[in-house]
């Protein structure tokens, strides 16, 4: 059974935003933290915020919270590739 093409655009789009998504996300934990950091942030150099994550929480940490990144990005970046291919 061959699906629409709207529905095949919207899995690929959502797939395809979920990964850009994914690839950026442990800069965007970085940027996270700055943004909500309550005291002067001592450390400006990102590769060092990644370097002292992965030391104190693990690899995983720099995608914490992407889970919920992704249940936002499927749908908006499925229906936005939809409408462009029109």
């Amino acid at each position: 059974m061959k699906l629409p093409k709207e529905v095949r655009n919207i899995v690929a789009g959502g797939f395809a935003g979920m990964l850009a998504k994914s690839v950026v996300a442990p800069i965007d934990r970085v940027k996270i933290l700055y943004q909500v950091s309550c005291a002067k942030f001592h450390l400006r150099n990102v590769p060092k915020v990644m370097k002292n994550i992965i030391r104190d929480e693990g690899f995983a940490a720099l995608w914490k919270g992407n889970a919920a990144t992704m249940i936002r990005v499927f749908p908006y970046s499925g229906i936005q590739f939809m409408v462009f291919d029109r």
